[in-house]
């Protein structure tokens, strides 16, 4: 768009009547081309940024002089005009010519501009829908009403026990799929956990160690194998490990709370519970929505298709499969860095 005449205030106004008739602000971003310095006046005047997109119109002095025709908007008390200092220092460290004529702005990261700086429509935004952890590897889900604390090894108490057989292999889902009946319910002020199977009456273990339990309990310290690695853990005791015989129609089976750091068979330390891989997974159910279409499943719910899935962070985006660029996510003040991908579905 480019304007090289005065215009009058009334056929400003006129064209601001015409460019919110022809445009929705939701679906426009501010456009600089050169020679532009008029153009880009009437769009700081028209464009509604303050209500609808709740951004801001940045202005820095060492950018093309189409910008610097902005000084007198600068100077209103229009609240989408911001002029930060410290902001701009950052910006002008980033790329720095004074004269643009005949060179090519280097591309700028997105990544690398602070965090005011950046400005993400709320329609836009990733949506946050659940966190569920999984006491029990290979166990059902809870499900996190309010917040919760955060370890070294991920989300507090997830996957932090595992059931074994009578040679002391974890049992998994592919072997007992009756596992996913199993749900825990844990009682962070009661400090317990109390397993639940549906026609069994429930049984209740504490979270933590007794201090003078805990001699009685280092004597049957058991080593088990979680995907190739050693694990060692405390046996919980007779009570629940009935419990879950009885439930899984299975004998010799015990119910191991982790106690030491996870190692590979090459001896090197793991960050990470009894979980597969990381210390959280992610899905996101705009994706799943987009899988069981490609399949043609439509048997059960999505929530109990998301489910199947296991993850930690349950996520919903705009489009389908928006997480594989995922580099990073934010929630609150915490930053989670992508490990990679996992393939859940063969």
């Amino acid at each position: 768009m480019n304007i090289e005449w005065e215009l009058s205030e009334d056929e400003i106004k006129c064209f601001s009547k015409e460019f919110k008739r022809l445009g929705d602000p939701l679906e426009y971003s501010v456009v600089f081309t050169s020679n532009a310095t008029a153009a880009i006046k009437i769009v700081g005047e028209c464009f509604d940024f303050g209500t609808v997109e709740k951004g801001s119109f940045y202005y820095c002095q060492e950018n093309h002089t189409s910008v610097l025709g902005m000084r007198e908007l600068v100077k209103t008390p229009y609240k989408f005009v911001l002029t930060q200092p410290e902001l701009l220092e950052n910006l002008n460290k980033t790329h720095s010519q004074e004269r643009l004529a005949g060179h090519r702005l280097q591309r700028l990261d997105i990544a690398k501009l602070p965090k005011a700086l950046i400005h993400i429509p709320e329609r836009l935004r990733p949506k946050l829908k659940e966190i569920c952890i999984y006491p029990v590897k290979s166990c059902g889900a809870f499900k996190i009403v309010d917040s919760w604390p955060l370890t070294s090894t991920g989300l507090l108490y997830d996957r932090g026990w595992m059931i074994v057989d009578a040679y002391g292999m974890a049992l998994t889902q592919k072997h007992q799929s009756r596992l996913c009946l199993i749900r825990p319910i844990i009682n962070r002020h009661k400090g317990t956990m109390e397993l639940t199977f549906s026609g069994m009456k429930s049984v209740k273990i504490s979270l933590e160690m007794a201090s003078e339990e805990t001699s009685v309990t280092n004597s049957s310290v058991c080593r088990s194998k979680v995907c190739d690695d050693l694990v060692s853990g405390y046996d919980c005791g007779d009570e629940v490990a009935n419990w879950l015989c009885d439930c899984l129609e299975t004998s010799g089976l015990r119910l191991i709370k982790q106690c030491a750091e996870r190692r590979s068979l090459n001896g090197s330390a793991k960050e990470i519970s009894l979980s597969n891989q990381a210390q959280f997974l992610l899905i996101n159910r705009s994706s799943v929505m987009w899988l069981t279409k490609k399949i043609n499943s439509e048997k059960e719910s999505l929530d109990h298709t998301v489910d199947r899935f296991r993850a930690n962070l349950v996520i919903e985006t705009p489009t389908a499969l928006e997480e594989m660029n995922f580099k990073s996510l934010t929630i609150g003040d915490t930053e989670f860095k992508v490990d990679g991908f996992v393939r859940a579905v063969k």
